[in-house]
């Protein structure tokens, strides 16, 4: 009885992790946009990693544990998963292959990101501009 209820519940509260989670942090980075927009500030754009950085990582793990699948495979250790070596073996070339071919959209929103922070840094200028003027009046 208590084995089935195991069963049930350990994947069940690993699902409920992973959603609270993502919820918190998606709710963190809405109120942090908010506060931004509140304080007159534009808040940067949405999606904030680079194209194909997770890839590169992905690409890297997956790459490795197929390669090692297949060192350990071919040594004699486990002859029965050779299949699945060379899927995580070629899965994470592909991720690379991608990460090679998305370069071009990530020296774009780099270009993006320094220009946002110009306007941000133009726009934090104005702001301390006009509260020493509003200062300034309010002392006449």
């Amino acid at each position: 009885m208590i084995a089935d209820l195991t069963d049930i519940l350990v994947p069940l509260g690993l699902c409920a992790t992973v959603v609270l989670i993502v919820y918190f942090i998606n709710s963190y980075g809405y109120k942090e946009r908010m506060e931004m927009l509140k304080m007159g500030l534009s808040p940067p754009p949405r999606g904030g990693g680079l194209a194909g950085m997770a890839s590169l990582w992905l690409g890297l793990v997956t790459g490795g544990v197929g390669l090692a699948l297949l060192l350990f495979q071919c040594f004699g250790y486990n002859r029965e998963e050779f299949l699945g070596g060379i899927i995580c073996l070629f899965v994470g070339i592909g991720l690379l292959i991608y990460y090679k071919m998305a370069a071009p959209q990530r020296e774009r929103q780099l270009r993006l990101r320094e220009e946002h922070r110009e306007t941000l840094a133009g726009q934090i200028e104005a702001s301390s501009k006009n509260a020493d003027i509003d200062e300034g009046i309010g002392t006449e």
